[in-house]
């Protein structure tokens, strides 16, 4: 049973959301293993020790869990943006001291209850892309769809904010969800003290989930594509029309659910379906829309063999994969890292996947907070809307604070 009792600031804890209508939390902590992954060597954080490893070892670590047994521990895993080059064979644009994923089991869980009046303050902008710089940038990837060398790319951009040094982690977390029915499906935090860094996700994209049946496993998959802000005159229905009227955001769901139910169907050869087409999502002053494709998969698929055919998400790279990797390497010159990156949830039936879409790294050494946005990208894409969109997705995490 959980406790009361909230973990001090010294230790590593996560919290995420494990009933989305109820906005209902529950906390993990005391951690029995913490590993960080690089490309030439882990960290164990229990023991305070490196030892030499690869991205390769790292993803046999994955094929080892399996599903066919109850996680009576809690398990974190925080797989980043650039581990994925490992399964679209560009492996060679990881940097050298990119990390690549974090795995933490605990021992014990806690009830979480965000508090109502919990706020940041000094809270700055100390940089964000110019409209020049993205232009270039969506020109010179748009030359990439014109050549057919993609169909679709996600071209994102870092956001970078100051914040005042009496400011705690409680002040973000609660910020963030402290407010009523604002926290995502996918919502989740996690804190290394050790880093002095919080990883904070307002998640509403989900990467993949699982339900364990008698004899196989369902796995789902939900790609989000298309944004309409939402405001105090919010019309469902007219939002809703224009959204579902809108050709381009039409033609980028259906790319990358298309992606998806390959990337689907890779993994143990078996056929996913589309079972919806166009679902609506409303999020904190964004409505958006969303695909829903599911597979059956038998028990011998491990962890590791589902997030070799799925990671990166489609929804968060482009089509196809491995071709737009490489073009998003050139065009965005910067580390996703915990953005676009994935978390996965393992407790007890709680099997869950996220995309970290409005997701930031808060650095209480630098009092810094690192924030990513985009969008996807086709021959029906205007720069000057993108370019809006992209500042919607940064509106809808900060504006909670």
């Amino acid at each position: 049973m959980p406790t009361n009792t909230s973990p001090a600031l010294d230790e590593t804890f996560s919290i995420i959301l494990i009933d989305e209508k109820k906005q209902k939390f529950l906390g993990f902590k005391n951690p029995y293993e913490i590993q960080l992954w690089y490309p030439k060597y882990r960290v164990d954080l229990i023991e305070n020790k490196r030892h030499p490893s690869t991205p390769a070892e790292f993803h046999k670590e994955l094929l080892n869990i399996k599903f066919d047994k109850n996680f009576d521990n809690p398990c974190i895993i925080h797989l980043f943006y650039e581990f994925g080059t490992c399964f679209v064979d560009e492996e060679h644009l990881m940097p050298e001291d990119s990390l690549l994923g974090i795995v933490i089991r605990y021992k014990d869980t806690f009830e979480y209850f965000p508090e109502k009046h919990g706020r940041v303050t000094g809270l700055k902008k100390k940089s964000s892309p110019s409209w020049e710089k993205y232009e270039r940038s969506f020109k010179k990837g748009h030359d990439h769809l014109l050549r057919g060398n993609c169909y679709q790319f996600n071209l994102t951009c870092p956001y970078e904010y100051s914040f005042s040094r009496e400011n705690r982690i409680w002040d973000f977390i609660d910020g963030l969800w402290g407010k009523q029915n604002v926290a995502s499906a996918y919502a989740h935090a996690t804190w290394l003290p050790s880093k002095s860094v919080l990883y904070l996700s307002n998640s509403p994209e989900c990467l993949f989930q699982i339900k364990r049946e008698k004899d196989n496993m369902k796995l789902w998959s939900m790609p989000i594509k298309g944004s309409v802000k939402t405001g105090p005159d919010f019309n469902f229905d007219e939002s809703w029309k224009e959204l579902v009227s809108s050709e381009k955001n039409q033609a980028e769901l259906y790319m990358i659910a298309d992606l998806l139910r390959n990337d689907l169907s890779k993994i143990e050869k078996p056929n996913a379906r589309v079972v919806r087409k166009k679902c609506p999502l409303l999020v904190p002053g964004i409505l958006h829309q969303y695909s829903l494709i599911d597979v059956k998969l038998s028990y011998d698929v491990s962890l590791g063999k589902i997030v070799e055919a799925l990671f990166p998400g489609g929804s968060i790279t482009g089509a196809p994969k491995k071709s737009v990797v490489g073009i998003l390497d050139d065009l965005e010159n910067w580390e996703r890292g915990f953005y676009c990156g994935s978390t996965i949830v393992l407790y007890k039936e709680i099997l869950a996947c996220s995309i970290n879409i409005r997701s930031a790294v808060i650095d209480f050494l630098k009092f810094n907070i690192l924030y990513g946005a985009g969008g996807g990208i086709t021959l029906l894409s205007s720069a000057e809307e993108e370019f809006c969109e992209m500042q919607l997705k940064v509106d809808s995490f900060f504006d909670q604070f």
